[in-house]
């Protein structure tokens, strides 16, 4: 999967939604750095001149205090094809509020006109519109954001508003791995910066690796080898693999080898039997991949192991019907050289959710429910504290804390687990082969 340049296609599309006629839209245009947002504006205006668009372009710092006299020029005349409401972002906050509560006010008024309205803002300025302007954020078109996606402050913005009391701690599962991938981050670091490298640190973060996955192995001891299992399954997100292999395969051959994914549970099941044993192989394998100035990547190694347990279910069937299907694919174990590292700048999950979340996209991602999904709008669109949204969701204050909590986990998996890239396998007429030779 490539990776879109976000800007450059979400400006084509804002184009695309301009140029499509002379009606009411409510376009809100997002970029946080002032020389990008001044060059992203002047490439729009630039575009849309030479495509014979007449923009009128307002100053909000004019127009605060009188923002429908600034927009009655435009009623009936015919003149424009687009209104650009600029000067927002270097406007204080409370002439910034007074901009918005006149963009509430005269909502209909504004939409009377019939012109797409582009309203550029930075990414607080997005918040504080939702809570002062709802009516107006309510009946936007679409939010088009103008900066590189960061992981992080998508994170942030879902999670970190209107928390009130104890938020609750991830498990002790969630925490061993979390700690197993840090130490794996920070061992690829000493390997491929000689800065980075001391046998010190090299150590110390073996043996933080180490201690987790004793924590890990004492919870498959405790009876939560399902759990451990499950933590693995979802991060590297091997179930939607599976499922693009069965949808690539053609409609003959999904009658007999869509069992391997309908009944995926019982290839769980295999590998939470073999957790114990997973985490003893990963274990061993460190200080000698490290010795070799490689990186372990438990990743990697379950991902591997659970498509090997799948293609031997391939094949049993293969051996039955005589019919040749394409294998799920084996990665080497140099195919990652970093850890899922969620915090980072940017990845194409984050693109997408954000699309999907600020209203840019329509695609809601498969790995949310729908009331995880409404949970979600809620929390992107509304600076609300846990009272507000759990009024609107009809929850009790409790149970939305414990279900925003669930689903930041779920989240952070969901983000995690793209980082791994996977795109669908080709299916082939040809018996399949031996994936030795691919392993390196």
């Amino acid at each position: 999967m490539t990776e879109p340049k976000p800007i450059a296609q979400k400006l084509r599309d804002l184009l695309f939604e301009i140029e499509g006629g002379r009606e009411a839209k409510f376009l809100l245009c997002v970029c946080d750095d002032r020389l990008e947002r001044r060059n992203v504006r002047r490439s729009l205006i630039r575009e849309l001149k030479q495509s014979k668009k007449r923009v009128v372009s307002i100053s909000a710092k004019n127009a605060a205090g009188r923002l429908l006299n600034s927009f009655a020029p435009l009623r009936g005349r015919g003149e424009a094809d687009c209104v650009d409401l600029w000067g927002i972002p270097s406007m204080g906050s409370s002439r910034a509020e007074q901009v918005f509560v006149e963009l509430n006010f005269h909502r209909d008024t504004l939409a009377s006109i019939g012109l797409p309205l582009l309203v550029w803002l930075t990414s607080p300025q997005v918040q504080k519109l939702a809570s002062t302007a709802p009516d107006f954020w309510s009946r936007r078109t679409a939010v088009y954001f103008f900066s590189k996606p960061s992981t992080k402050h998508l994170l942030e913005k879902l999670f970190s508003r209107g928390r009130k009391g104890k938020v609750a701690r991830p498990s002790d599962v969630e925490c061993a791995f979390g700690e197993i991938l840090s130490a794996e981050k920070q061992l690829g670091k000493c390997l491929r910066k000689s800065q980075h490298f001391s046998v010190e640190a090299v150590d110390a973060q073996i043996k933080n690796l180490e201690s987790n996955l004793g924590k890990l192995a004492q919870q498959c001891n405790e009876g939560r080898q399902i759990e451990v299992a499950l933590w693995l399954w979802n991060t590297t997100h091997v179930e939607r693999q599976l499922l693009y292999f069965v949808d690539a395969l053609e409609p003959g051959a999904k009658d007999v080898y869509g069992y391997v994914y309908t009944d995926r549970s019982e290839v769980i099941l295999y590998l939470a039997e073999r957790m114990p044993q997973i985490l003893a192989d990963y274990g061993k394998s460190v200080r000698d991949r490290v010795r070799q100035r490689k990186r372990a990547n438990l990743l990697i190694l379950f991902r591997n192991a659970a498509f090997n347990r799948m293609n031997e279910v391939l094949s049993e069937i293969e051996k039955h019907e005589r019919m040749s299907v394409h294998t799920l694919p084996v990665w080497s174990d140099e195919t990652l050289d970093e850890a899922v590292d969620i915090e980072g700048e940017s990845s194409q999950a984050t693109y997408e959710l954000e699309s999907w979340l600020s209203g840019y996209s329509a695609k809601q991602p498969d790995y949310f429910s729908a009331a995880e999904a409404r949970m979600l709008k809620a929390l992107y669109s509304e600076s609300s504290d846990p009272e507000t949204i759990a009024s609107e969701m009809g929850l009790s204050v409790t149970e939305t804390k414990r279900h925003i909590a669930t689903l930041e986990a779920k989240v952070r998996l969901y983000l995690a687990g793209e980082r791994l890239n996977l795109s669908p396998p080709q299916t082939t007429s040809t018996r399949p082969s031996s994936l030795a030779g691919r392993q390196r």
